[in-house]
């Protein structure tokens, strides 16, 4: 339950830091967000299994599993193959040792602990095919789609979701703002204590114009709410 609130808040975090220090321009900021990013990775593999970081706390597997489901590809299994004829689960526990002798083929099952027959949408595979080598009865497939599939077959997206593609249009906002024309502050006509550099203004204005999307979505939803009742 707290991976959706932590992801967008280092989502959002990341996005104000990259517009009031001016990260794309600074290799050593930049470097400290990589290394951040990668701190985490290393820490989660440590304490838990599964890539508990990509799949809940990291903004970029956020962005990533949000644009998987836009995909013209997929990976499933055949439900029926695997409730009828599987029960070693290989495609999750892995098929490591257990033939005998080493194997190309033999796999530590899904990084993602999904089972491919489970799978609802794109969102936590990353066709990285451990399930295609382990599984034993040739039930995991990986198939051509419709490009958005996952949102046409009653899509119902989580807040984290939606939580990531508003900061994604508040960040489109923020850039836009400074494409060609100079700083925020800038195009925003502020006074010369805020253009001068990072300032409390300055975060406040940049986490507004981030949050501008969203606030504007609620504001239609609650008057149209309101309009309904009465």
């Amino acid at each position: 339950a707290a991976g959706p609130p932590f992801l967008l808040a280092l989502f959002a975090g990341i996005l104000v830091w990259e517009e009031v220090w001016d990260l794309p321009n600074s290799a050593a900021l930049s470097g400290w967000l990589l290394l951040l990013i990668s701190a985490g990775a290393v820490v989660c593999s440590v304490m838990y299994e599964r890539r508990l970081w990509c799949r809940y706390l990291c903004p970029i597997g956020g962005m990533n599993g949000l644009f998987a489901k836009g995909s013209a590809t997929e990976l499933r299994a055949r439900q029926g193959v695997c409730a009828g004829n599987c029960k070693s689960y290989a495609c999750i526990n892995g098929t490591c040792g257990t033939s005998g002798s080493p194997s190309k083929l033999d796999t530590a099952g899904c990084p993602m602990n999904m089972h491919p027959a489970q799978l609802q949408d794109n969102k936590n595979c990353t066709l990285c095919m451990s399930c295609v080598k382990a599984c034993p009865n040739t039930s995991a497939e990986f198939r051509l789609r419709l490009p958005l599939s996952d949102l046409w077959e009653e899509h119902e997206p989580s807040w984290g979701e939606l939580g990531v593609l508003f900061l994604l249009l508040g960040a489109a906002a923020l850039h836009s703002l400074d494409a060609g024309h100079g700083t925020l502050a800038a195009q925003l006509h502020a006074g010369p204590e805020l253009a001068a550099g990072v300032s409390w203004a300055h975060l406040g204005l940049s986490a507004a114009v981030l949050a501008l999307p969203a606030a504007a979505v609620w504001g239609v939803d609650t008057a149209g709410g309101w309009g309904a009742r009465h």
